[in-house]
């Protein structure tokens, strides 16, 4: 067999592996896309065409996105000491570790990343090379469109993904194949991309594998694929097929439908109902104010439609199981019963919601961790000794600054990705119990800054808060010169040097000069006369 032979084949036994995974995947895009008829044959009439109540499952899908979407704080340490060098040397793979996130534009694609992972079961970044401007790029690929495998440790051994796409775009993007590309008659073509630790391959399984691009791994003995799974609950987690968070609420979702539907029903027909009347009635009107003559008048009435309460209390029962499902309390919906309307109560609502939370937040960080230390490896291996520009915002304190990957990188791939304290807890509750432990003495300062729940520079930091108490020193001595000036008199010294500094400081400072050099120059002794 030729190589792209096998690695078809491998794909197909891949695809097979995961067959039950597409088949839930396939149901949870008819679903977010509004196509329950595929889900539901005959669950819909012409009177009502479409689903009568909301898509619950995708405002939780939202929902949890939502709460997911926040980077986490990328840094990395100073090994092997505590020296300037060592930090300097830290700072600055985490100035270029920020850039790869920034120019990545992960901000604007992590509630896809997000929404990939909690949704369809798998987080996936596709780490390439940047050719055009010479930088590692983290791409977000759709989860339910990758099949992986893991090794023990939970890095990707390998991963295929499949998609559709225009035969337009193809053209555009592989000009090369024009002549084949012409040939087919589908708008449509599938494509597969297929990366291990040796090489990528993508080719065009429709078209007789037609092969675009084969290209040897540009991250050493590394995937590009990161694939994070969603936790089986299995005990395996990165040996067995991941699954959505919502695909067991597939069928209480269209439940409710079907209620809401017998619901309407019946309300239309206690509506529409017809008017029972006794024999001696010949002659019915209709409308407002219509007197029917008759002499049993307490016979003139509607039929009775009972409908038995079993039916809405099987209707909250499938909410409570939707909520318990997705673990979104009601209260993210805003509907907060007046019971638990206290702080305490709310907390106690969202405790599995925080839970869910967290842990995802920790597989998330695990995900971007793999990603930025292929970004390095990469960049250290494409353009070792190329000096280029990094700029971005690191924990919210703009930068800017080159660097040479073989200089600054050297080897050193170690990188921390967390959420911090803010990891399944309350940024007022994580901010209290940094205060107390710092107080206390339990961890230092610069630990604390690096995990307060707002994005915080700790070294720029250090020197911004350094700065600030010298300036206040230097306030405070100065100050405290115009508190000599009644001794200075009462000693018949001449107090007018220090009028004249303290009065000299203030012009300055209201025509914005800098207090260090206001002090210098105030402060700075008088030229010796000149000699004879």
């Amino acid at each position: 067999m030729s190589d792209i032979a096998t690695i078809a084949a491998k794909v197909s036994d891949l695809k097979r592996h995961y067959a039950k995974r597409d088949t839930e995947t396939g149901q949870l895009r008819a679903l977010r896309a509004g196509d329950w008829e595929s889900l539901a044959p005959g669950a819909f009439t012409e009177d009502y065409p479409a689903p009568m109540v909301a898509n619950r499952i995708d405002v939780m899908a939202r929902d949890v996105a939502a709460s997911l979407a926040a980077l986490p704080s990328v840094s990395c340490a100073a090994a092997g000491g505590s020296s300037d060098r060592t930090k300097k040397f830290a700072e600055k793979r985490t100035k270029i570790a920020n850039h790869y996130i920034g120019t990545s534009n992960l901000v604007a694609h992590q509630t896809d990343a997000a929404d990939s992972y909690n949704y369809y079961g798998m987080l996936v970044y596709f780490v390439e090379p940047d050719l055009k401007n010479k930088r590692p790029t983290i791409r977000v690929r759709h989860g339910g469109n990758v099949y992986a495998v893991w090794d023990g440790f939970g890095d990707t051994i390998l991963a295929a993904e499949e998609w559709e796409t225009t035969k337009f775009n193809l053209l555009d993007q592989y000009p090369h194949h024009r002549d084949l590309l012409e040939k087919s008659t589908n708008d449509k073509i599938k494509v597969i991309r297929y990366s291990d630790r040796q090489r990528t391959v993508i080719y065009l399984p429709d078209l007789g594998d037609t092969v675009l691009v084969d290209y040897p791994s540009p991250i050493p003995g590394k995937c590009q694929y990161v694939c994070i799974p969603r936790p089986s609950g299995t005990g395996a987690t990165f040996n067995s097929v991941p699954r959505g968070a919502y695909v067991d609420l597939i069928y209480p979702q269209l439940a409710r439908h079907e209620f809401t539907n017998l619901m309407l029903e019946a309300a239309y027909k206690a509506v529409q109902a017809p008017t029972v009347v006794p024999q001696d009635v010949t002659h019915v009107p209709y409308g407002p104010d219509a007197v029917i003559a008759t002499q049993n008048p307490a016979g003139v009435r509607p039929p009775r439609l009972d409908i038995p309460q079993a039916a809405f209390q099987a209707m909250q029962t499938l909410d409570q199981d939707m909520a318990i499902g997705g673990m979104s309390p009601e209260a993210r919906t805003g509907n907060i019963q007046a019971s638990v309307i206290t702080g305490k109560g709310i907390e106690a609502a969202s405790a599995g919601y925080s839970a869910q939370i967290a842990n995802a937040q920790t597989m998330i960080g695990f995900g971007l961790m793999l990603a930025v230390q292929r970004c390095f490896c990469l960049d250290e291996y494409l353009w070792p000794n190329t000096q280029r520009e990094v700029k971005g915002i690191e924990n919210g304190i703009p930068f800017i600054d080159t660097y040479v990957a073989s200089k600054d990188i050297k080897g050193d791939l170690s990188v921390e990705v967390t959420y911090g304290f803010m990891l399944g807890m309350a940024p007022n509750n994580a901010l209290v119990f940094l205060l107390q432990a710092s107080a206390a003495g339990l961890i230092s300062k610069d630990f604390a800054s690096r995990n307060l729940p707002v994005g915080v520079n700790p070294t720029e930091e250090s020197r911004k808060i350094m700065l600030e108490q010298l300036q206040n020193t230097t306030i405070q001595a100065v100050a405290s010169l115009a508190q000599a000036i009644p001794q200075f008199v009462m000693n018949n010294q001449d107090p007018m040097p220090i009028i004249k500094a303290l009065a000299e400081i203030q012009k300055r400072i209201q025509k914005g000069d800098s207090l260090e050099e206001i002090v210098v120059d105030v402060f700075a002794p008088e030229p010796p006369p000149p000699a004879a």
